[in-house]
């Protein structure tokens, strides 16, 4: 994780990027966080301790793997599309 932050860093500059950018990946990151602390939470207590919030959180970090951690190489998304997506 921290590699990545250094290159979205590094990436992301007026003109480059929307304005949104910095504040939405520092928003995806920090939600995927929250929703991998649930997961190990979870291997211990169950997901039956869960409260709403939690299991969105969870859920989310389900979706943030699939959708973009884990995207396909043949999948060519823009940056446009991807911070609409996030």
């Amino acid at each position: 994780m921290a590699s990545l932050s250094r290159l979205r860093d590094k990436g992301i500059r007026e003109g480059k990027n929307r304005f949104e950018h910095s504040r939405l990946s520092n928003q995806l990151f920090s939600s995927y966080a929250k929703g991998k602390e649930i997961r190990s939470l979870t291997a211990i207590l169950g997901e039956g301790s869960l409260i709403d919030v939690d299991k969105r959180y969870l859920e989310f970090a389900k979706r943030f793997e699939a959708e973009f951690i884990n995207q396909k190489e043949d999948i060519n998304r823009s940056i446009v599309k991807s911070l609409d997506k996030g």
